[in-house]
């Protein structure tokens, strides 16, 4: 997201899920001023502890999906996203819905898995028993900053300083 200056207020993901319906990841807190500003005819909800991502970047990210979600993903095209449905050992619930987003830029192949917090367990778990044969590791927020430098995602904070300081009713607004 850019000010009128073109620069840049905050950086993340903005997918549109549907005719007028869009999920917006890592927009906060600049998206939220946006809203509340009532500019907009846009109404919001704040998914914070009811949704999951899991992020997968590597050479054998494709083989990894592929294995946990038992499903050919091959023709997900660069920055494009589908719902599916996978298996679930509940018995109260047949089907898991998750959506995945194709991402890898300077020329990785990545991938993230959104889904319902009540699901991240058994799909964190999934995850990580196919990706045994893959040799996956789990690289938490130690390795962030460059995990994602090397992916070619530019970070708030740690490849830019956002320009918050220009829109002086966001500042103000933002430290109350």
């Amino acid at each position: 997201m850019c000010n009128k200056f073109d620069n840049i207020m905050n950086d993340g993901l903005l997918l549109r899920t549907g005719d007028d319906e869009f999920i917006a990841y890592y927009l906060s807190p600049y998206l939220n001023y946006i809203v509340e500003s009532g500019k907009y005819d846009v109404k919001d909800e704040d998914l914070s502890g009811k949704v999951f991502l899991f992020q997968i970047a590597c050479p054998n990210s494709i083989q990894v999906l592929e294995t946990a979600m038992n499903q050919n993903l091959r023709d997900l095209p660069f920055f494009k996203h589908r719902r599916i449905q996978i298996n679930t050992p509940q018995a109260s619930q047949s089907k898991i819905d998750l959506r995945i987003l194709r991402a890898g830029v300077a020329g990785t192949l990545a991938y993230v898995v959104h889904g319902n917090i009540e699901d991240a367990h058994h799909v964190y778990n999934l995850l990580m028993k196919a990706g045994e044969t893959f040799g996956i590791e789990r690289l938490g927020l130690k390795v962030y900053g460059t995990n994602h430098t090397e992916n070619g995602f530019y970070q708030m904070f740690i490849h830019f300083i956002p320009a918050w300081p220009q829109d002086k009713d966001f500042h103000v607004l933002s430290w109350r």
